[in-house]
């Protein structure tokens, strides 16, 4: 599976799973222990990691991954996308693996990954995303400006609005909308209006 990888993530990529879960337990087992890079790169502190173990030891570590893909999910060919989920919760609430969800197909730019992805794990069986990017623009100057952008979930913070978590999907697929830079397009899209003062 990994040796027929494309080094690509995706929702579907069972190979993205054994390697990112190696990739943390790796790093988590062997970082005080094994003489590495004294470095702020982290591709160079990881590469001599990487080079500095034994690799009985890097395979023992590939092992475990995939004995604990096996106990938590019932078998160990589990797609990235069952693992990594996007969830919007409001401050003070807790992910929830009973609830909606959607799967991820990004990783955390800690491997490199653009845009990141940074899940985490809260009792919680699957990792459900705390940081990275939270918003993507691109603009295209001329004699009108033309841009398109997206954010993480929604513009609203209202979990009842339907705006909540209406551009997560887009942001996951790498779909934009386009931005309304001029009053004529703002007023044309806009879903209500209001006087200061009213």
């Amino acid at each position: 599976t990994l040796r027929s990888w494309d080094k690509r993530s995706s929702v579907s990529s069972v190979a993205t799973s054994l390697a990112i879960e190696w990739a943390y337990h790796f790093i988590s087992s062997t970082y005080y222990e094994v003489k590495h890079d004294d470095s702020h790169d982290q591709t160079r502190v990881y590469t001599s990691l990487a080079k500095n173990t034994d690799s009985k030891r890097l395979l023992k570590l590939l092992n475990e991954v995939v004995g604990g893909l096996q106990h938590s999910y019932g078998k160990w060919q589990v797609p990235w996308g069952d693992i990594n989920r996007y969830q919007r919760v409001n401050k003070g609430q807790s992910f929830d693996d009973k609830k909606p969800s959607i799967p991820v197909g990004m990783a955390s730019a800690f491997f490199g990954s653009l845009p990141a992805f940074e899940a985490v794990w809260q009792k919680t069986s699957k990792g459900y995303g705390t940081a990275g990017n939270s918003f993507v623009a691109a603009v295209e100057f001329g004699n009108r400006v033309k841009a398109k952008s997206i954010i993480t979930g929604g513009q609203y913070f209202d979990p009842a609005s339907k705006h909540f978590t209406d551009q997560a999907a887009m942001f996951i697929e790498g779909k934009f909308k386009d931005v309304l830079f001029y009053k004529e397009d703002v007023m044309k899209h806009a879903e209500r209006t209001y006087k200061p003062g009213e």
